[in-house]
C-alpha cells in the first residue's frame, strides 16, 4: 500500500538529518520501504532491514529521479538498488530505551550488506496508479 502523506523522520546523524517522507511504497506497523527528501533537496530510498527490542535498521541511499523511475517500473528490483547503489550507502541505526532515543549513520560497502537486511530477491515496485 502506498502513502504520499509526509512524515518528518528523527533521524539526526549526517548525512540522514532533517528527513520528510515523500512517498512510502511498503508500510507495515510504519513506513517499511520509502523515500525521504532532505532539507537540502537530496533524494534518499530507505528500506527496513532488521529490528530488535532495543533498535531499528534501515539501509538508505541517495537514489536519482532515473533510478527511482527505474524502480517504480518494475525494471529494476529494489534489492539493486541497494547492492549496485548510484552513491553511497547508509546503514541508518535507531536505538531507544526508556531514557533516551538515539540514532546512528555509518557509510557501509554494499558487498558487506548482510542478506538478511536486503530485499527479497524478485521483489519490484509497483508503481500507485493514478
Amino acid at each position: 500500500m502506498a502513502s504520499d502523506q509526509p512524515r518528518t523522520l528523527r533521524w539526526s546523524a549526517p548525512p540522514l538529518t532533517d528527513l520528510t517522507i515523500d512517498e512510502t511504497f511498503v508500510y507495515y506497523d510504519g513506513p517499511r520501504v520509502f523515500t525521504c527528501l532532505s532539507s537540502a533537496g537530496t533524494r534518499y530510498l530507505c528500506a527496513w532491514a532488521q529490528s530488535s527490542e532495543a533498535s531499528d535498521r534501515w539501509l538508505c541511499t541517495s537514489i536519482t529521479e532515473p533510478r527511482l523511475r527505474q524502480l517504480r517500473s518494475g525494471e529494476v528490483e529494489l534489492r539493486e538498488a541497494f547492492t549496485a547503489p548510484e552513491h553511497e550507502l547508509y546503514v541508518a541505526t535507531e536505538y531507544w530505551s526508556a531514557e533516551q532515543e538515539l540514532f546512528r549513520a555509518e557509510m557501509l560497502d554494499p558487498t558487506a550488506i548482510p542478506d538478511a537486511w536486503l530485499p527479497a530477491l524478485g521483489f519490484r515496485l509497483a508503481a500507485p496508479r493514478s
